[in-house]
């Protein structure tokens, strides 16, 4: 025994000749524990399990570090069937005391033996399931499956108990009782069973004084013994036996056949109708089992599907938010475009063109939409007036020297931006619907003058657009007119159209009201070999009086 303050071993003093600590309370303390202990060592030799189970506690109670009492508690837990809670026992004694304790030995034994394990799980959960077909009154199914339950632990007092319990409630008093004494042989001095036994006598003699089997069928009574008949015949007493004369040894065998046959037909038509009918009731509980675990594995099925077509919807939203930031038009790329951007116009200020061509890749509904964030949008804003207008005049530039040398495809390509990125230069459009017309695309040319006419209608190049307009038209009309005539009209036929088309443009000009000098020619204006001032070939160019 050792001190509890100082850990030095106790002599017969009550007090601690180590520290001098008062331990005689302590002492009493431990002796009480160790009494209990024994109480509940004996109790279990008689297999008084619950009685051991109750000193045993009480031995804990007193001194938890009392690592035998835990072990045998484990040990009777065992023995009742609950090995859930023997185990606990064991794995506590064990972390209290690791080495050379035996509950490590009685654990390794268990876990050691999976399907032992195994069976113990089983018998659990099949004692769970009986209690919950019980609740629900299925009572039958409850039978079968503390049946299941103690062929695999036939020690589980609880299972014997609740069989038991349901075999009363159907007053089945033989079975019950039968099954309540297999649970007292495991058990002596259970306090349930021994109630349940104690009730079970008393159905039975209630049913014996009232003549009625456990089964609730009448008894025969006992026919009285007849007696045997006697008469007087002068001086002899003659008596007459009951029995009738010896048979002989064929008649016996003849009667022994017939028996047979009679006990083969009772059992043909009344045993075996009773026998197949149980084995279809058991075959039923077991479709109905088996029923019930086919709907739970459905119901589980579903929900796993459920779980997965959520998941998968969840994965398909964060690739589309991936893809929202890492796609061509997400928000990294253009926040790489506009850092580039800004790190070219900071390298090279000069080169507007590239600056704005890595703008130009960031899309402009992201820019005005709500995905980017105001900073993005002051930054983009900023460094797009700061070298659009640059650009512009470069793109401008580059887009009449195509045209003068007529490469109108270029030229059309640098006008376009040139224009888109300062609407207000009214040179850019004029040169641009030029271009469309060299490249015969007379319709779109007519397009871009007009919207020269209606943008800058106070402008030179408007005025000068109403003359190639006009122009571009009287062209489509010549054409349609010299298509119509035949092949032997001679020359003089269509330079007649061609003239009348120059009037008819001519009409179409607005009246000059007052004399207006004709406009100082821009040096990077586009000018036409034939018409130097720039004015439409069917326009007259005005004159001071």
């Amino acid at each position: 025994m050792k001190c509890y303050s100082c850990g030095c071993t106790l002599s017969e003093y009550d007090f601690c000749t180590g520290c001098g600590a008062d331990v005689k309370v302590y002492k009493k303390i431990l002796y009480l524990s160790n009494m209990y202990y024994n109480d509940g060592l004996k109790k279990a030799q008689v297999r008084d399990l619950s009685g051991a189970v109750i000193s045993l506690r009480q031995s804990l109670k007193c001194n938890k570090n009392n690592i035998d009492a835990r072990n045998l508690l484990g040990l009777v837990y065992f023995e009742m069937g609950e090995a859930v809670s023997a185990l606990s026992e064991w794995v506590i004694s064990k972390n209290l005391k690791s080495k050379k304790n035996i509950a490590d030995d009685f654990i390794k034994q268990v876990q050691g033996n999976p399907s032992k394990l195994d069976a113990i799980n089983q018998a659990i959960k099949k004692y769970n399931q009986a209690l919950t077909y019980c609740r629900q009154d299925s009572l039958d199914l409850a039978v079968i499956q503390l049946k299941k339950v103690l062929s695999i632990n036939p020690n589980m007092i609880k299972g014997y108990q609740l069989l038991a319990l349901l075999y009363m409630n159907g007053e089945e008093w033989d079975k019950a009782k039968k099954t309540i004494l297999k649970a007292v042989k495991i058990d002596a001095n259970n306090t349930i069973s021994l109630t349940y036994l104690r009730e079970i006598d008393k159905m039975l003699a209630a049913k014996e004084e009232a003549g009625i089997d456990s089964n609730g069928g009448k008894r025969k009574k006992k026919a009285p013994k007849e007696e045997a008949i006697t008469y007087q015949s002068g001086n002899e007493t003659i008596i007459q036996p009951l029995n009738g004369p010896e048979r002989s040894g064929g008649t016996t065998i003849l009667n022994i056949l017939v028996g047979m046959v009679i006990g083969v037909g009772i059992m043909w038509f009344l045993i075996l109708p009773s026998r197949i009918q149980s084995e279809k009731s058991d075959i039923n509980k077991n479709l109905v089992e088996v029923s019930n675990q086919l709907t739970e594995k459905s119901a589980a099925i579903e929900e796993l599907n459920k779980r997965v077509e959520a998941l998968q919807k969840e994965n398909t939203e964060l690739e589309t938010q991936i893809e929202d930031y890492t796609g061509s038009d997400g928000v990294m790329n253009a926040a790489d475009d506009l850092m580039a951007a800004t790190y070219k116009y900071i390298k090279e200020p000069g080169n507007a063109v590239e600056v704005m061509d890595l703008l130009e890749k960031i899309e402009t509904s992201y820019v005005e939409g709500s995905e980017s964030s105001e900073e993005f949008k002051t930054l983009y804003k900023l460094l797009f007036d700061e070298v659009g207008t640059k650009a512009a005049a470069e793109y401008l530039s580059t887009g009449l020297e195509a045209f003068r040398s007529g490469d109108y495809t270029t030229a059309i390509t640098d006008l376009t931006k040139a224009y888109e990125m300062d609407e207000t230069n009214v040179e850019a459009l004029y040169n641009l619907a030029h271009s469309y017309r060299h490249a015969e695309n007379t319709d779109k040319a007519d397009e871009l003058y007009q919207e020269v006419i209606d943008k800058f209608p106070s402008s030179v190049y408007a005025r000068n657009a109403k003359g190639y307009k006009s122009d571009s038209a009287n062209r489509t009309a010549n054409a349609n007119s010299n298509a119509g005539n035949s092949n032997g009209n001679p020359a003089g036929a269509n330079e007649s159209n061609g003239n009348a088309g120059t009037q008819q443009g001519e009409s179409q000009l607005p009246a000059v009201n007052e004399p207006t000098l004709p406009p100082t020619p821009d040096p990077n204006a586009i000018t036409d070999p034939a018409n130097p001032l720039g004015t439409g070939p069917d326009v007259q160019t005005p004159v001071v009086q």
